[in-house]
C-alpha cells in the first residue's frame, strides 16, 4: 500500500509514528481503522522498527517491499534497498492487462491474472509476500473503484494515475470506507482465482516421458 504527500504526516515523510500512518491511511484512502492499524503496525513489525519509519524504509528490499513488484523493478544486485522509480514498461503492461472482463475497468480478476504473470517472469514469492502483493493490488482496487468495486473494479485511468505519480486521482473522492473484511473477501478471491488457473496450467502440461 502506498502512503505518500497525499495522506502521510509529517510532511517531510520521515520519522513516521505508528499512530500518524495509521491517521494517515484512515483520512487520506478512507480505510477503516481496524484495517489501518493491522498495516501500519505489521509494517512496522516487518520493518523491525518499532518507534517510528521514514517513506524511504518501506524500500528496504524483502521487507514489505518484494520481487515481481508490479511497477517496480526486481533488485537484483542485493542491495538493501529496491528500485523505487516507476517502470514504464511494467505499467504499461499493468494497464494493459485491464479491460478483459469489463472494458476499460482492472477488475479483480484481471489483479490475479497479472500478478501471475508477474511471478512467472521473477519468481514465486514466499507466502507472507504473497499476501502482500495481493493485498496491494486488493486495496488499489477496492479503495479507488468505490464500493462496488469487488464486482466491477476500478477505472484503469485512475490506477494508471495513481500509480505513476503515486498520489489520489485527480478529483477522486471516498464512497465508502474500506474495511477488514471486505479486503479479506477481495483477497481471499484473487488467491482463488489465482490457484485455479496455475492448477489448470499445471494440468496442461504435457506428461514427461521416462
Amino acid at each position: 500500500m502506498k502512503t505518500d504527500d497525499d495522506v502521510s504526516s509529517p510532511r517531510d515523510g520521515k520519522n513516521i509514528g505508528v499512530w500518524d500512518l495509521v491517521r494517515g491511511l484512515r483520512d487520506g484512502y478512507h480505510l477503516s481503522t481496524v484495517l489501518a492499524c493491522i498495516l501500519s503496525f505489521g509494517s512496522m513489525f516487518m520493518l523491525g522498527q518499532f518507534r517510528c519509519l521514514s517513506l524511504s524504509d518501506l524500500a528496504r528490499h524483502n521487507m514489505i517491499e518484494h520481487n515481481a513488484s508490479l511497477v517496480h523493478k526486481d533488485d537484483l544486485n542485493g542491495a538493501e534497498y529496491a528500485p523505487t522509480r516507476v517502470d514504464r514498461k511494467l505499467l504499461a503492461a499493468l494497464c494493459a492487462e485491464g479491460g478483459k472482463v469489463i472494458p476499460d475497468r482492472m477488475t479483480l480478476e484481471d489483479a490475479a491474472r497479472i500478478r501471475i504473470k508477474r511471478e512467472a517472469e521473477c519468481g514465486k514469492l514466499d507466502g507472507v509476500h504473497s499476501e502482500v502483493a495481493r493485498g496491494e493490488i486488493v486495496i488499489a482496487i477496492g479503495v479507488l473503484g468505490g464500493k462496488d468495486a469487488a464486482k466491477t473494479g476500478v477505472n484503469i485511468s485512475a490506477l494508471q494515475e495513481w500509480m505513476s505519480h503515486e498520489r489520489l486521482p485527480t478529483g477522486w473522492k471516498p464512497d465508502h470506507t474500506q474495511g477488514l473484511y471486505q479486503t479479506y473477501k477481495m483477497a481471499k478471491f484473487v488467491r482463488e482465482r489465482m490457484r485455479a488457473a496455475e492448477a489448470q496450467q499445471s494440468s496442461s502440461k504435457p506428461a514427461e516421458s521416462h
